[in-house]
């Protein structure tokens, strides 16, 4: 059976990658906050378009910082966009850094499928910032807005142009007979590493820093 397509939201930090998350997934599975870097880990939710199912994924902010868990982070992210179908390139108008068009060419290279979205374009006169981002060479940049629920169903269409449905996609099947597990414990007592010796893989970060995990990181 053909899994289902992943798709990534990448961007840098505190541009909205979360909010977005949780909008279309429709559950607040992601934390928001103003604080820039609070994503740490990879998030997944599932994402349903036109009764087709999408894994997505909220990933760390991209950024310049070379402490320790940035780092992490980076490493993470960038495993992420390599295995992804998908990328949602999430950028603020009018706001435009310089890791943003480094990594843009970096995905333009790998020849990754990017939807170029420009965030908090809360009303239409905003929509005219989004010119800077034609340069790219992209496909028409998105301007939304994630906080108020704008331009959102342009977007949900866009991403279902984007992937072969009949290539990928699986339907939606019932998960009633999944088992959950928790792990649960104080900061720094080995539960991220538990999680990766179970599931066989890197799939939380660790850190020898307490609290390095924030988000609820699942795995099947």
């Amino acid at each position: 059976m053909n899994k289902n397509p992943v798709i990534l939201i990448m961007g840098r930090q505190n541009v909205g990658k979360s909010t977005l998350f949780n909008l279309l997934i429709k559950s607040k599975k992601s934390i928001t906050d103003s604080t820039p870097g609070v994503t740490r880990d990879l998030i997944y939710g599932d994402l349903i378009i036109n009764n087709n199912l999408f894994k997505l994924v909220d990933s760390g902010g991209i950024t310049f910082e070379k402490d320790e868990t940035n780092i992490l982070v980076k490493t993470k992210t960038s495993k992420a966009y390599v295995e992804a179908d998908l990328i949602i390139f999430l950028v603020e108008v009018n706001n435009l850094i310089p890791i943003e068009e480094e990594y843009i060419n970096l995905l333009r290279k790998a020849e990754k499928k990017i939807i170029l979205v420009v965030n908090k374009c809360d009303t239409p006169e905003k929509d005219d910032y989004i010119n800077e981002f034609y340069k790219f060479g992209l496909k028409e940049p998105i301007p939304i807005s994630a906080a108020h629920n704008r331009n959102i169903d342009i977007l949900l269409e866009r991403i279902f142009k984007e992937i072969k449905i009949e290539e990928h996609a699986k339907k939606i099947q019932d998960n009633n007979e999944i088992i959950k597990i928790s792990i649960l414990g104080k900061p720094n007592v080995g539960k991220s590493s538990l999680l990766n010796k179970i599931v066989g893989k890197e799939r939380s970060i660790i850190s020898s820093i307490p609290g390095t995990t924030r988000d609820t990181v699942d795995e099947e």
